[in-house]
């Protein structure tokens, strides 16, 4: 079971829309800030797909953060029997859009259905993209090209998950990036599952996720040994272990502000979604 920090694997390497940036917003101000959040843990197998979250979001110029918040929902359940979670700029500093509101509206908007396929999925992520690009258009130039300089040029990600006819898991995933000369691009990759073991990948900075996953790193060894004592197998361990990557991301981040707060944990299966552990009122 290997995590896809950044969801590499399978990237369509399709550039679907490329804006550029122009001067600052003129309602933007100086005050405005950038609100990012961290770490989501993805794991997929044949029949069930879980997600696993921290719960803090950050507000910060780009670079320092100012204040925290560990109350956010950044996981849960869409239209058309779906599971959404975003990593990176996540909402604008007066919370009138969200990545998961965007996700939902584009939903609502091209699917009538109760179970979106994988080919609907796929033009729904990129539709989603396409809305928060012109989301992202609204921050402040400056504040967006300083995040993007320190997370990899990446200002967003987007991962949205369902069943397909045949019964079989699909992932599909989209990162907004950044830079100075073409201004904000999307590219989306489609996870089709395969084989048989559960695969894991990561959104935000999952480095330490990568390291506890498969590292050879003492403590990382000495984790997985403790796994291996709790004696789980299957849907059960990948329970266990989704939230306990989410959990050792919070333990040993070193910047302190960028994760931390309740783990909140969905899966979804051919029942439906359901919560494994969540905060109250992400719940309703």
């Amino acid at each position: 079971m290997r995590l896809e920090a950044a969801f590499l694997e399978a990237l369509s390497a399709k550039i679907v829309l490329a804006l550029m940036l122009l001067a600052a917003s003129p309602n933007a101000h100086a005050s405005d800030s950038i609100i990012s959040g961290t770490i989501v843990v993805v794991a997929q197998a044949k029949d069930y797909v879980i997600f696993a979250a921290d719960s803090r979001v950050g507000a910060s110029n780009g670079t320092a953060v100012a204040s925290v918040d560990d109350t956010y929902c950044k996981v849960g359940p869409l239209h058309g029997n779906t599971l959404f979670a975003a990593a990176g700029i996540v909402t604008d500093p007066a919370r009138s859009w969200a990545a998961d509101t965007e996700m939902d509206i584009v939903l609502v908007q091209t699917f009538h259905g109760e179970r979106m396929g994988s080919s609907d999925g796929e033009s729904a992520i990129g539709g989603w993209a396409d809305a928060m690009t012109q989301k992202l258009f609204g921050l402040p130039r400056n504040q967006l090209l300083a995040y993007t300089k320190s997370n990899g040029g990446v200002a967003a990600t987007g991962v949205l998950a369902g069943f397909d006819k045949d019964g079989s898991t699909w992932v599909d995933v989209s990162t907004i990036s950044f830079d100075s000369a073409r201004g904000l691009s999307h590219q989306e990759s489609d996870m089709a599952w395969s084989g048989s073991a559960t695969r894991y990948s990561g959104l935000g900075q999952s480095e330490i996720a990568v390291e506890f996953d498969h590292g050879s790193t003492s403590r990382a060894i000495a984790e997985r040994a403790q796994w291996k004592e709790r004696n789980l197998s299957g849907i059960e361990f990948d329970r266990f272990k989704a939230r306990r990557l989410v959990e050792l991301t919070i333990q040993y981040l070193p910047n302190k502000s960028d994760v931390g707060g309740p783990v909140d944990e969905i899966e979804l299966d051919a029942n439906g979604p359901h919560w494994i552990q969540v905060k109250p009122h992400c719940k309703q």
